[in-house]
Formats: structure tokens, C-alpha cells, sequence
């Protein structure tokens, strides 16, 4: 369906699908309708139990973070590809003060 994706498994590895149409030759790729297709409009899209798919959107960023190293996402679509990601969520670069992870934080100080 418009605004999908998909994920398909080839002799056990993970397959991305976007939109459209996909033909599967062989009988070791494999898709579960029921579970393995999203709408990519959420924020976070789990695709099967490693594939997480983070949109941040225009005027945020996003924190990650993967055995204890915190990450910067910025604004677009991020494939985080280890069970172990975390996506910590999305804060506003218009907030005085930004928050990300225990460690890092964005302070803005207005003009005048």
C-alpha cells in the first residue's frame, strides 16, 4: 500500500521492500503480510525483531543509542539495524534547552 514498507527475509536475511510491486523467485524469500508490512508514517516502524526504521522530522533531532554510545540523529529517515538500538525520541531544536542522552545537551541563548 502507498506510504508502506516491507520487509521480506532471503535465506534468513532481512530485505527492505519500499512501494510497489515485488516478486519473490525463490522459495527461501519469504513475507508475512500479517505482521511484516507498516505504515512508514509513524515515527518509528519495527520491521521483523532488528530492523527499526526512525524518521526525525524538520526542526528536531533524534538520540539513539547503542550499548552505551548515545548517537545524534539528524532530520530524515535512519535504518538502525541491531536489536540492541534504542531510539531515546525526538526533541524540538526550538526548545531553550535540548536534552539528549545524559551526557549532551543543546543550549540557546537569544539575541539581545
Amino acid at each position: 500500500p502507498v506510504g508502506s514498507l516491507g520487509i521480506s527475509y532471503h535465506n534468513g536475511t532481512p530485505v527492505i521492500l519500499g512501494e510497489g510491486i515485488h516478486t519473490l523467485l525463490s522459495m527461501t524469500h519469504t513475507l508475512d503480510t500479517q505482521n511484516d508490512i507498516k505504515s512508514i508514517n509513524a515515527e518509528v516502524v519495527q520491521l521483523g525483531p532488528i530492523i527499526k526504521i526512525v524518521t526525525v522530522d524538520q526542526g528536531k533531532l533524534g538520540v539513539s543509542e547503542l550499548n552505551g554510545q548515545f548517537q545524534i540523529l539528524k532530520p530524515g529517515r535512519h535504518v538502525l539495524e541491531d536489536a540492541k538500538y534504542q531510539y531515546l525520541g525526538s526533541h524540538s531544536l526550538y526548545d531553550k534547552v535540548v536534552k539528549l542522552g545524559p551526557q549532551i545537551q543543546i543550549i540557546t541563548v537569544n539575541d539581545g
